[in-house]
């Protein structure tokens, strides 16, 4: 994760509110610094290392959002977030990927109708508030 250049830290952002996040990734050191990252942003954050307790989790729990690596033994964070797509229909999805965007191919299945929210590693904090502001999270003026 990337915490962006001092300009990018200096720029002026809508504010996010806090959300309860579900970060799932099977390396450690990602999955404890993005949850460090989100947690510092004021965020509660809970974390799972592996994807089939996280859909149980996710689909059961009270979650705002769930962060997953694409790439994880078991379950995919692609087929993750098409399953949380049937199981829990509100509960928005951000995949990280290591892959160039612009190379996935069958972008639209991700999450089985919703467009996908997509990133790139290294993640970038500004990135990463510009997505939570486009899926709703922004607070009023």
């Amino acid at each position: 994760i990337d915490q962006g250049s001092q300009a990018e830290c200096n720029e002026t952002v809508a504010p996010i509110r806090p959300l309860k996040v579900l970060v799932v990734d099977d390396e450690p050191l990602a999955r404890q610094v993005l949850a460090a990252i989100l947690a510092a942003d004021g965020h509660t954050v809970e974390t799972e290392s592996d994807p089939r307790e996280a859909l149980a989790k996710a689909s059961h729990g009270t979650f705002d959002l769930v962060i997953s690596d694409r790439a994880m033994p078991y379950l995919s964070g692609d087929r993750l977030a098409r399953v949380l797509a049937r199981l829990a229909p509100g509960l928005p999805v951000l995949i990280l990927t290591g892959t160039p965007v612009e190379k996935l191919r069958h972008r639209a299945s991700f999450t089985a109708g919703r467009p996908p929210h997509v990133l790139t590693k290294p993640l970038r904090r500004g990135e990463l508030h510009h997505v939570l502001f486009e899926l709703g999270f922004g607070l009023p003026p």
